[in-house]
């Protein structure tokens, strides 16, 4: 199950935008920090733990647990081909949906998802 999350950047509040790069990088951007989140780093529980002026998670348990989660998310963004994640690709701007080289049946949602967007 996809945990729930928030959108803004942790640091500053600003709207974050979803990106879709090299599989090791990030899905969410914020352009004013210039700074990328995993979304197990957008969690209200990892919120509670993050820390503005260092911008991290602390040195806790808890934060050991977010690593976790950001490591099986590098490992799915991995499989995927991208950072870009399944729940991102009615948000990103087509145009860069369109540069999406994603693998394996990812590939096969990007295309869905073009078409349904474009309306063909």
């Amino acid at each position: 199950m996809t945990p729930t999350y928030d959108t803004r950047c942790p640091k500053c509040g600003a709207s974050l935008s979803a990106v879709a790069l090299d599989p090791l990088t990030a899905p969410w951007l914020c352009s004013g920090c210039a700074r990328g989140y995993w979304t197990s780093e957008l969690t209200t529980s990892a919120r509670a733990l993050f820390r503005p002026q260092h911008h991290d998670f602390g040195f806790t348990s808890e934060s050991l647990a977010i690593q976790a989660q950001v490591a099986i998310e590098i490992e799915q963004a991995l499989g995927r081909g991208t950072s870009l994640r399944d729940d991102q690709l009615h948000t990103v701007d087509v145009h860069i949906l369109q540069g999406v080289k994603g693998t394996g049946s990812f590939a096969d949602q990007v295309v869905s998802a073009l078409k349904e967007r474009s309306g063909v």
